[in-house]
């Protein structure tokens, strides 16, 4: 029976009705989703953060994160992990300004079979969540599914008091261990299941009853309303709205933007296809696993298998990712800029040459495109404001360079001449060189030394400039002593003698 558009405009959207049964959480790390479809919880990953982290309007975060990492004594390595705990925090912390419920926060995937590291890692970031004035009661920590990170949570519940999220859950296996376990909430991907079963199944198309995802979630919810579990059902990793509405009535739901906003614009009516009530009559029976047990069943499940090592190495992908980005400002650099020079440890200059020639061979291949509609004069002009005057900017910095490190701005020189005058690339330069008045680089380099010098000696040079370059007065008189020969400064410490320099 088709509603009519007034009826419909009046209905609400799938989304206010679904939040009527089942608790909608924000799948992302952007502030602006958050705000608009006004979620209960928010869930992060190092996916999500790391394509949040490249947004413009979150780059003070970055450079927070990367500021705590700077201020933390340590190796770089514990600089890196102490910045990306903090980006993850500053991440979290904004969310929950935006939401009335919990946010879910990520340890590292590389830790995923390491107990005790896992547990180490969540109380530090619960910590850094109390150092702002945020509780663990609204926080939820991420772990992976295995049988590592399951005891890590039952830990960190029991014995810290910490509320655990169990995420990259794919098998049944892994949902009886976590409500075992006395964790607060589990998050089995409903997508990623369906998209094994596409890959492998050689069928492309289910209906949402059929969806393996789907199937998988309805099992696990009925097993925990049936045997009293605590434990909250989180389907995640949603492919399309299908999947969703399938699950109407599960504790909770993780949706992506994308899909929220289909659910808001859609006004069909929407009841719940999970319930307590129907669960409790269901077929299932009480599994008890140990440790031997669940990694058996677990090793059955093909595809839970392959799902949860690749989850991993995509989550540690996208951490190793997000180090790169902090790395590189913590990480020492082999050379520095400085007003627009750039200085290597050798001072050999040969990266700002490299950088210096790349940006003048790009202006004259500019110039090159328009030289057709220029005049000789004008090319020259343009040559001269755009090429010459990066090739004399502190080129004195050059002076005693071995020829073959400055070769480069000869070419870029003898290139620009052969353009003002439209000749080609083999051309004989040093007529051209003398004809535009031209002096090749080395002379240059020498010519900006000397004027500098001169002056210095002539009291019309920067004052800092002037106290490094004197006359040499010998202590008697000397043939030399009308050289004009110069004194040398101290190269070590004050106390060095000076010596009278090369005519």
């Amino acid at each position: 029976m088709s509603v009519s558009p007034d009826k419909r405009r009046k209905m609400e959207s799938v989304l206010e009705q679904l939040k009527r049964h089942t608790v909608v959480v924000a799948d992302t790390g952007d502030f602006n989703a958050i705000d608009e479809f006004k979620p209960q919880d928010a869930t992060t990953n190092p996916s999500l953060i790391l394509a949040a982290a490249k947004m413009p309007q979150y780059q003070h975060l970055l450079e927070q994160a990367i500021q705590h990492g700077l201020d933390t004594e340590g190796s770089e390595e514990q600089q890196v992990t102490a910045a990306m705990d903090r980006l993850f925090v500053s991440f979290g912390l904004e969310i929950l300004k935006k939401i009335p419920g919990r946010v879910s926060t990520e340890v590292d995937a590389r830790l995923s079979f390491d107990r005790a590291a896992m547990v180490s890692r969540a109380r530090r970031l619960v910590e850094l969540y109390e150092q702002e004035g945020v509780g663990k009661d609204r926080v939820l920590i991420k772990l992976s599914s295995t049988w590592e990170g399951i005891e890590a949570g039952r830990e960190l519940e029991q014995t810290y008091g910490i509320h655990c999220n169990m995420t990259l859950l794919f098998s049944f296996a892994q949902a009886v261990a976590c409500a075992n376990a006395g964790v607060t909430l589990i998050s089995p991907f409903v997508g990623r299941i369906l998209d094994w079963h596409k890959e492998h199944g050689g069928r492309k198309e289910f209906t949402p009853s059929e969806d393996p995802g789907v199937i998988s979630v309805t099992k696990i919810y009925n097993y925990y309303k049936k045997f009293g579990f605590k434990t909250v059902v989180m389907g995640a990793s949603f492919r399309n709205v299908g999947e969703v509405k399938a699950l109407a009535g599960c504790d909770y739901l993780t949706i992506s933007p994308g899909l929220l906003s289909e659910l808001s614009q859609e006004h069909t009516p929407l009841t719940a296809a999970l319930t307590a009530q129907a669960a409790k009559s269901s077929d299932l029976e009480h599994v008890s696993l140990d440790e031997v047990q669940f990694r058996w069943q677990h090793n059955e499940d093909q595809m839970a298998v392959e799902k949860l090592s690749d989850g991993i190495r995509k989550f540690a992908a996208d951490a190793v990712k997000l180090e790169s980005m902090i790395k590189n400002p913590l990480s020492p650099s082999s050379s520095t800029k400085n007003l627009g020079v750039t200085l290597d440890p050798a001072l050999s200059y040969t990266q700002h040459i490299t950088t210096l020639t790349r940006t003048c061979r790009c202006f004259l291949s500019n110039i090159r495109r328009i030289r057709p509609f220029l005049t000789d004069y004008s090319t020259e002009l343009l040559i001269q404001s755009l090429v010459l005057s990066r090739l004399d900017y502190c080129n004195s910095l050059l002076a005693g360079l071995p020829a073959s490190t400055t070769r480069p701005l000869q070419l870029i020189q003898t290139s620009a001449a052969r353009l003002v005058f439209s000749l080609p690339r083999l051309a004989h330069a040093t007529p051209l060189l003398r004809s535009l008045h031209w002096l090749p680089i080395p002379a240059r380099i020498q010519f900006k030394t000397l004027t500098l010098t001169y002056r210095c000696l002539d009291h019309n040079a920067p004052s800092y400039l002037q106290s490094l370059v004197s006359p040499y007065i010998p202590s008697r008189p000397r043939r030399s002593s009308s050289a004009r020969r110069l004194t040398l400064p101290p190269l070590h410490s004050p106390s060095s003698r000076a010596a009278p320099s090369h005519p």
